[in-house]
């Protein structure tokens, strides 16, 4: 695991009633472990389900890819997952934060923009002393 998705780990286990997987394999297209998203965070409190990707690279393309075909690629494997081990998952909702370069922050919310169950974070928003909530946007983020 590389520097940056060690930080976005530490940040985004701080909370107790949050459960937080790197790495957690999802079937994808008939394929055992076919997909790996960065990390799978489950928010016991809020029930809600957070897939996580984290990119340091400037080249964004790959990362949207990936996140836009997240309906197929994640979410419906993950769906799966869960509902198997416990029917009470089926009601929680599902989000997709992202964390890349703040450079990159503009194209990656300019690319995403369509998707409200998307959040771009960047790296030097990591450092608040309490998030909260933080894979989910602030007020100040919120632009539709």
């Amino acid at each position: 695991m590389e520097l940056f998705e060690e930080s976005v780990l530490a940040y985004i286990a701080g909370l107790a009633e949050r459960f937080v997987r790197p790495q957690f394999s999802l079937d994808y297209e008939g394929v055992a472990r076919g997909s790996y998203p960065d990390f799978v965070a489950l928010d016991y409190k809020d029930h809600v389900a957070y897939l996580v990707e984290v990119s340091a690279a400037y080249k964004i393309g790959p990362l949207i890819a990936r996140v836009r075909d997240r309906e197929r690629r994640r979410y419906k494997p993950l769906r799966s997952r869960l509902d198997a081990l416990d029917a009470s998952f089926h009601s929680w909702s599902l989000r997709t934060t992202v964390f890349n370069r703040s450079d990159r922050k503009g194209a990656a919310r300019k690319a995403l923009s369509n998707a409200e169950d998307v959040t771009v974070i960047v790296e030097v928003e990591l450092g608040g002393s309490n998030p909260g909530k933080p894979l989910e946007p602030g007020p100040a983020e919120v632009q539709r």
